[in-house]
């Protein structure tokens, strides 16, 4: 491969999901769509099919491939076979397109594949070694993932088989490319002089009627409703099936407001079904009518939209208000960012030309809450969520007034103890990870067979830590303490040394977090590294390293320790109490080095550890790691 070639990378998010599922990958410059969506397929470990199709949403142009007898385009896309266009110009230019596989009767996810940069002749991150392939970056997933697997060999899949080699424009479609790489062996061929042929190119009835408006703008104000029908190449139901939005089929005509009902019309019975299953609505069965009736029902609940609403920070909801009082604004890039997921769930529609609303049924819902004063209980409902993320974090069990502490670091949204305790019981079940027993807050799995009795009988006279403000907000946002000054250490030595990204940096941050937070300890962070084939490059780096984990460990909440700090209860003049649970969590033999290299810092009064694989002190008879173990 010659040096200096491009890459781009690449962010493909599955859509309709919270929290995000994505992966991040480079893909080389200089083939075309048809090589890019066999990258894809790999990536996301979809199936190898010719069945793909690039949406870029804001030029309204799709890529797949054609074949003969195949229905081209639609309404408002045009259509571009795939294997006779390269991907430079699209990449360089737009910010984001849609990538699906349209195969009848699976259910395989969509991804949103935002063009995040582009990079000349990069380098792997654990040496001086070029990138000569597409590469896989880094994936963040859950542990039930049912489409990626942790074991799915997709880098050495891609060094083995996808090796760049400068060819000769071949235009070959995904059959042809999987014969010449799997069979042949001939790696992924690019070129440098990309000439895209326009053979099977089709321009949209949409298109086409943009076109002669333009050419007759004089004229255009009269268009009827009768003509652009005649004008379209199918009909008015098949071009609602594939556009995402209200049709608005004559610009210059006052426009109506729309409904939530009515925009969930234009989405195919396939993608409703989808989201009622996200919803938690069983609609199987039923027509694309009554799904949408239904799904539209649920919506306008006035305590389901209360209870949804709460999955959006106070920046959304500011640009959400500000859509009602400005229907069919064409809002910034940033308003844009703040009202995409308002748009995804079903509160807000968006207009072919850019132009945005909330839909009138939905707005008049939430002026009705919002009169009984919503944003305020928003407010103090967000924050009582980002105290019971933080408390699911730091402890097992532990009385209510402990979450209230926490609830009061945030001083502009105090309240008496009996308003605070109204206030949690309207946080909807679904989204609380603890529950509540006579005046004891808990995880919601120790509620079971009232086990969470066994970890508070071993709590009495103890003192629990209680968190800052920023350090609540930082663990519910990060999922690790990214406020404290070790990790901060941790997370800058991973980015500078090993050159990796930021998102792949707090990532094994919180990965560490979480080992370190039950009965993890620094070697089995480091052991994980090198399965990950992590490595540092000289002696002086792995030291350095391994001091920092070591005070990153040291300095980690522990849940055994009632959210305190190994660091903290150690001190001479700590007058912290601790449990003979926390105590034997711990170990009393735990022994490190500090700074100096001479002082040490020991636990006295040794008392056996529970490690994973002894029975649960709790007498289920099962392991420690399958029972209380597992938080």
């Amino acid at each position: 491969m010659a040096n200096g070639h491009l890459f781009f990378q690449l962010k493909m998010m599955r859509k309709n999901l919270k929290p995000p599922i994505w992966r991040r990958g480079l893909v080389p410059a200089n083939i075309t769509f048809a090589q890019l969506a066999l990258i894809l397929e790999e990536i996301l470990e979809l199936p190898k099919s010719a069945n793909y199709e690039f949406e870029f949403y804001q030029k309204k142009v799709k890529f797949s491939e054609w074949h003969e007898n195949m229905r081209r385009g639609d309404y408002y896309y045009d259509f571009r076979n795939a294997p006779d266009h390269f991907v430079n110009n699209w990449l360089k230019k737009e910010k984001w397109f849609t990538f699906r596989i349209c195969e009848s009767g699976e259910s395989l996810p969509e991804y949103r594949v935002e063009i995040e940069k582009e990079a000349i002749d990069p380098r792997f991150s654990d040496s001086a070694r070029p990138v000569e392939c597409p590469v896989l970056m880094v994936t963040k997933k859950t542990d039930d993932d049912k489409f990626w697997t942790s074991s799915y060999p997709v880098n050495d899949r891609f060094q083995e088989l996808y090796h760049l080699e400068k060819r000769e424009a071949e235009y070959h479609y995904l059959d042809e490319l999987l014969k010449e790489i799997y069979e042949q062996k001939k790696g992924l061929g690019y070129c440098s002089e990309m000439v895209n042929r326009d053979t099977h190119t089709k321009e949209s009835a949409y298109h086409a009627i943009q076109n002669f408006a333009k050419e007759f703008k004089s004229y255009s104000s009269n268009i009827s409703d009768i003509s652009l029908k005649e004008s379209m190449s199918m009909d008015e139901n098949e071009a609602v099936e594939t556009y995402k939005g209200p049709v608005v089929k004559n610009a210059v005509m006052p426009r109506q407001r729309s409904t939530v009902e009515k925009a969930l019309l234009i989405y195919t019975q396939k993608e409703l079904l989808e989201d009622a299953e996200n919803l938690g609505l069983q609609l199987a069965g039923k027509s694309k009518a009554k799904i949408a009736f239904e799904i539209a029902r649920y919506l306008l609940d006035p305590d389901h939209m209360r209870g949804k609403l709460l999955e959006f920070s106070e920046e959304e909801l500011d640009a959400f208000e500000i859509l009602i009082e400005n229907p069919f604004m064409k809002p910034t890039e940033e308003e844009i960012d703040h009202l995409e997921a308002l748009w995804d769930l079903g509160y807000v529609t968006v207009y072919m030309d850019g132009a945005y609303e909330v839909p009138e049924d939905a707005e008049a819902v939430y002026q009705v809450i919002k009169r009984n004063g919503y944003r305020e209980f928003h407010r103090q409902a967000v924050w009582i969520l980002n105290c019971l993320y933080a408390f699911s974090d730091l402890y097992y069990v532990a009385p209510v007034k402990v979450l209230y502490r926490m609830y009061k670091r945030d001083r502009a949204l105090t309240v008496p103890f009996a308003d605070f305790l109204n206030l949690y019981e309207k946080i909807p079940e679904e989204m609380n990870p603890c529950c509540v027993i006579d005046d004891k807050i808990m995880l919601s799995h120790l509620a079971e067979d009232g086990r969470y009795k066994l970890f508070d009988m071993r709590q009495t006279g103890t003192e629990f830590y209680i968190p800052t403000k920023e350090e609540i907000e930082c663990l519910s946002r990060d999922g690790y303490p990214s406020c404290v000054e070790e990790y901060q250490k941790l997370e800058a030595f991973l980015q500078n040394r090993l050159e990796m990204d930021e998102d792949r940096c707090s990532e094994l941050c919180r990965s560490a977090y979480r080992m370190f937070r039950s009965d993890g300890e620094p070697s089995d962070f480091v052991k994980d590294l090198e399965d990950k084939k992590i490595r540092f490059t000289s002696r002086k780096a792995s030291e350095d390293f391994n001091d920092l984990l070591t005070q990153a460990y040291l300095h980690t909440w522990k849940v055994e320790l009632l959210g305190h700090t190994i660091m903290e209860i150690s001190q001479p003049t700590a007058s912290v109490t601790v449990s003979s649970k926390a105590t034997a969590s711990e170990s009393s033999n735990i022994s490190f080095v500090s700074d100096s290299g001479e002082k040490t810092v020991k636990k006295t009064e040794p008392v056996k550890k529970i490690y994973p694989n002894d029975p649960c002190p709790c007498g289920s008879g099962k392991k420690y790691k399958k029972c209380c173990g597992r938080k």
